[in-house]
């Protein structure tokens, strides 16, 4: 084989190569493995390369939190009976019945006033929350491609140096 052909072939190759690893690192299997091993290579070579320099290797820092939730639902009621046997006094404790269940209808309608208030509340604090956890996942997920992203960019430029000499050897 001459080396026009191997430059060809492998110039090809690495191009493919790269063009999978930049476009479409998540559908080869084990791309997360190897991008975790491509990444600690480079964090051991970059810190090897600090020492020589007399500088100290980059730190990692790690943090944890944590979290809990706690929710309390009671109720209540009765069942209230008049004792009166006057026609007045049954009246009164009709009235006070009456003034009673608008007291608390209008008391009901504060609380579900209220609940609409903090409902479309804790809807907007939900959705930026979503927001700020899918940012997240995409910024780590970027993250975590981006060694092979890289070693994809590396490969391209290879495979476009091989077959260019290989054309101008040709």
């Amino acid at each position: 084989m001459r080396l026009v052909d191997a430059l060809l072939v492998f110039g090809v190759v690495a191009e493919f190569a790269g063009i999978v690893l930049l476009g479409f690192p998540d559908f080869l299997p084990g791309a997360i493995r190897f991008s975790r091993w491509l990444s600690r290579q480079w964090q051991r070579t970059a810190n090897l390369v600090r020492r020589l320099f007399r500088k100290p290797p980059r730190a990692v820092v790690v943090t944890a939190g944590a979290s809990s939730a706690l929710g309390i639902a009671m109720s209540a009621s009765a069942h209230v009976s008049t004792s009166a046997t006057t026609l007045e006094g049954q009246v009164e404790y009709l009235l006070r019945r009456d003034q009673d269940a608008q007291r608390e209808a209008n008391q009901f309608a504060a609380r579900l006033n209220r609940l609409e208030e903090e409902s479309a509340e804790r809807l907007i604090e939900a959705r930026k929350q979503m927001e700020e956890h899918v940012a997240r996942e995409l910024d780590a997920a970027e993250q975590e491609y981006r060694p092979l992203r890289i070693a994809g960019t590396v490969a391209l430029a290879i495979g476009l140096g091989c077959v260019t000499a290989a054309t101008f050897l040709a």
